[in-house]
């Protein structure tokens, strides 16, 4: 809405991501369209979108229109997935090609950067989750990063009920939020906030301890880190040699049974069934990655082990430790991985 999505309105974005940033577009009455990732960051793939817009969309009376649907496209949306820079400055090479303001869903990406620049700050306005799962917490809610003051008073204006200054009167001017970031929150956000080096250097360590954990594991292997950027590691990923969902759903109920809190990536979008029949280009890349990726205990508590003296064990240190004759495992999913799931004493964030 801040960045002139209408309803009817069409928002591009890439089908793999938290069911949040469609949910953006569809609770103002505007449609996701979605269009195909790039393997290598699991962002939105530039040429893809590019190839998209060429495919569907026209220039008429100074707006996008979708051919296809009749509908203006007036946005794109690029998510920073489990903490990894996307191309934003290519993405953002698309948009401004064909006059579409960029939002950066960098909820998941506090503390990560491509080469100089800190994500969330290339479009007309970035987006930060302080939710109890983040990297850093107020307990809930987030930040939006504008990229110039009338936006940012916009936004402040609808998340404040878009309240008039008077007074003794109480006078509103449209309709808008109750988004107020309560003092008790901010305080606490602001005091995970002064610890937010050592946290991204705990996980930094956390994802070494995995690769190097992983290094000699057949049919899995970590996610690569992109040369030009640093992520801020909030959730660590493995892409395993597995055929299909069934495949690894498998799996992850074995890690489950024994305690083990690996998770899939997220439903691809455009299968929930409110976006079934949302506009989509050719997913190939996103679906092929679906069945693949397998998230790893991320949590900070295991993170700060690491850098604090802890004596948190990883899967394939514990499957090498128990069974160095046998077959090199195909994933993570044995019973030798449980001793991630012990919690060790809590230090870091809630």
């Amino acid at each position: 809405r801040a960045v002139g999505v209408d309803a009817g309105d069409e928002v591009i974005m890439p089908p793999l991501t938290f069911v949040a940033t469609a949910n953006a577009a569809a609770q103002i009455g505007a449609v996701p369209h979605f269009v195909d990732i790039e393997p290598a960051r699991l962002g939105l793939d530039p040429a893809a979108l590019a190839a998209r817009l060429e495919e569907v969309a026209e220039r008429r009376d100074g707006a996008v229109i979708n051919r296809r649907t009749g509908r203006r496209i007036a946005a794109v949306a690029l998510v920073h997935v489990f903490g990894v820079p996307a191309r934003d400055r290519e993405v953002a090479a698309v948009c401004a090609d064909w006059g579409l303001p960029l939002v950066e869903d960098a909820a998941e990406a506090l503390g990560a950067r491509r080469e100089d620049r800190h994500v969330g700050r290339i479009g007309a306005c970035g987006v930060l989750s302080f939710n109890g799962n983040k990297i850093v917490t107020t307990g809930g809610g987030g930040a939006v990063i504008p990229d110039d003051d009338q936006l940012a008073r916009r936004v402040r204006r609808w998340a404040t009920v878009a309240k008039l200054p008077h007074p003794f009167r109480v006078i509103h001017e449209e309709a808008a939020f109750n988004y107020r970031l309560p003092n008790l929150n901010a305080a606490l956000g602001l005091a995970q906030l002064a610890r937010l080096d050592g946290f991204l250097v705990a996980k930094s360590a956390l994802a070494a301890r995995y690769r190097d954990a992983l290094a000699d594991l057949a049919g899995v292997r970590l996610r690569p880190v992109p040369a030009d950027s640093t992520p801020n590691n909030w959730l660590i990923a493995v892409e395993a040699d597995l055929p299909d969902l069934a495949a690894r759903d498998a799996v992850l109920a074995a890690a489950h049974a024994r305690g083990i809190g690996m998770r899939p990536v997220w439903d691809l979008l455009h299968r929930l069934p409110m976006y079934r029949d949302a506009p989509r280009g050719d997913l190939a890349t996103a679906e092929a990655l679906e069945p693949r990726l397998i998230c790893l205990p991320s949590g900070p508590a295991v993170a700060l082990a690491l850098t604090q003296g802890g004596t948190a064990r990883l899967p394939a240190e514990e499957t090498r430790d128990r069974n160095p004759s046998a077959d090199r495992p195909q994933c993570p999913g044995s019973r030798d991985a449980e001793a991630v799931s012990r919690k060790p004493k809590r230090t870091g964030p809630a």
